[in-house]
């Protein structure tokens, strides 16, 4: 690869990540395109040279930002670590680096024109996603009950998460991680089924 090549890539590489971080913790209407080339240190018109428009930037922004779902993955060998993991207070403090689940899910709940469309696709598909994992981590421990958990214990953390940032006590907020995190781990390991 060329000089210029490889500094394109550099300049592509450093706009994605600096509109991964802004989208984290902006959501996406703080993702503008001038705020993310002010960021990077560039002109609005240069990210327009690496990119056909903001939605395709913000599509790569929010790929690179899921890799810490893919990372959770591969650090959670069971259920237990991977709520731990999730519901820590170093996610919680990581904000421009955390789950773009819990950082974007009011967003996407917003999001109805065909502009972020193609976001919100990524985002369903990394709630799919992460569904899956605590399934698996969870199928040796509640066998058939493992999806039915998982869906209340992905619920519980995302929600967590976006309440415990969003609270001006941090010890409060550290306790809210913990008690979510403990009911979640503690749950019984089969839940009773409902008389119908």
């Amino acid at each position: 690869m060329g000089h210029s090549q490889a500094t394109k890539a550099a300049t592509r590489e450093r706009l994605v990540v600096t509109a991964a971080r802004r989208l984290l913790r902006e959501g996406t209407g703080g993702a503008s395109v001038g705020d993310i080339a002010a960021d990077a240190h560039v002109t609005a018109g240069a990210i327009y040279r690496h990119f056909a428009s903001r939605d395709a930037l913000l599509g790569d922004a929010f790929g690179a930002a899921a890799t810490v779902l893919a990372d959770w993955a591969r650090k959670a060998p069971d259920f237990e670590t991977a709520v731990g993991l999730y519901l820590s207070p170093a996610h919680r403090d990581a904000v421009g680096a955390g789950c773009p689940v819990a950082a974007l899910a009011s967003d996407m709940a917003h999001t109805h024109d065909t502009t972020e469309a193609a976001l919100r696709g990524a985002f369903t598909q990394q709630v799919r996603d992460a569904l899956e994992v605590l399934t698996e981590r969870l199928q040796p421990q509640v066998g058939a009950q493992a999806r039915a958990r998982a869906i209340v214990s992905w619920c519980a953390c995302v929600g967590a998460l976006g309440l415990s940032r969003a609270m001006s006590d941090p010890s409060a907020a550290d306790a809210l991680l913990a008690e979510v995190a403990a009911g979640l781990t503690q749950w019984p390991a089969t839940v009773p089924q409902t008389p119908r």
